[in-house]
């Protein structure tokens, strides 16, 4: 009976540890479950127990330009799938992503289920990340000849897979679909440049419906799938291309669609599918935008729109 209540006083003790251990103690045992991290990682209070969840109050992390705040991470069975390397459940809300001490990403949540073991952080299953985009971080964070300063109530990111070793730069790989919906943006030289070759005025602001981003990041390129695009609620373009992630080096193509022309222009007629392309080279530091053939194609669509529809002969669109 003596062995039995001491048996039972021993795992008292044992499941109430936790809870008395100091957080220097504590801080320990969280570093060495989330690993080697790049940048300075803070956190002013930890709760957990063995068997349950491990909570992080205020956790801040900062690396040169980038810093994010999650007032609370929960950490789901952290002790027992950490030792078997099944994977640890990450949940975290309202997390602020700063760059530049702006504020970029606001209302961030997700979920995200992870393994890190010698050096390799794998996702174990798909995940979703959804926030909000402030436009005062993205006007600090993105060339601006590309990429307009936007705002966006919400977007989201699906993971379908993803895996970094934490030793290497160019080891980062990713799958998943990006949905950014509605945008508000301002005037910059891209849309610029699409509304002038349609022939529109350009306003100070302008909105942007986004289709589906389909991604791959593997080999330090970023690659992403057809994706359409509806400017000021009435131009469509599509556009699909790569980014270096080492050398920034672009190559993305933008085509103007049939619907597109046909609203800009007033055309009477064009086949199927047709389409006016034009290139991004250069890098993300100095794109190159190439409009010297669709000009020309356009030129050519309105000089045809005088000739007898029988008699056409349509520029070869370049269609991808």
């Amino acid at each position: 009976m003596k062995k039995l209540v001491a048996l039972i006083l021993l795992l008292i003790v044992i499941f109430s540890l936790p809870k008395t251990l100091p957080f220097s103690i504590k801080e320990k045992i969280f570093t060495t479950m989330v690993g080697r991290i790049k940048g300075t990682l803070q956190v002013e209070g930890i709760e957990f127990n063995w068997f349950s969840d491990l909570t992080l109050k205020n956790l801040r992390w900062q690396d040169q330009n980038t810093e994010v705040k999650i007032p609370s991470l929960v950490i789901h069975t952290p002790l027992i799938p950490f030792l078997l390397k099944k994977g640890i459940h990450y949940h975290f809300v309202d997390a602020t992503l700063y760059y530049k001490e702006k504020p970029l990403l606001n209302r961030v949540e997700g979920s995200l289920t992870l393994v890190y073991d010698q050096n390799k952080l794998t996702l174990v299953k798909p995940a979703l990340v959804t926030s909000e985009v402030i436009e005062e971080g993205v006007e600090a964070f993105t060339n601006h000849i590309l990429i307009p300063p936007f705002s966006s109530p919400l977007i989201s990111l699906q993971l379908f897979s993803a895996s970094l070793n934490t030793e290497s730069k160019s080891s980062l790989k990713l799958q998943g679909e990006l949905r950014l919906g509605s945008l508000r943006c301002k005037e910059n030289h891209l849309l610029s440049v699409i509304l002038n070759l349609l022939r529109q005025k350009v306003p100070k602001a302008i909105t942007i419906e986004c289709g589906k981003i389909p991604f791959i990041i593997e080999n330090s390129i970023a690659s992403f799938d057809k994706t359409p695009f509806l400017i000021d609620d009435t131009f469509e373009i599509l556009s699909l291309g790569t980014i270096n992630l080492l050398s920034d080096a672009l190559n993305i193509h933008v085509g103007l669609t049939t619907n597109s022309l046909t609203k800009a222009f007033d055309l009477t007629f064009l086949p199927p599918g047709y389409m006016v392309p034009f290139i991004i080279k250069g890098t993300t530091h100095n794109p190159q935008i190439i409009v010297k053939e669709a000009l020309k194609t356009i030129g050519i669509l309105l000089l045809l729109e005088k000739i007898d529809p029988q008699h056409r002969v349509y520029p070869k669109t370049q269609s991808f």
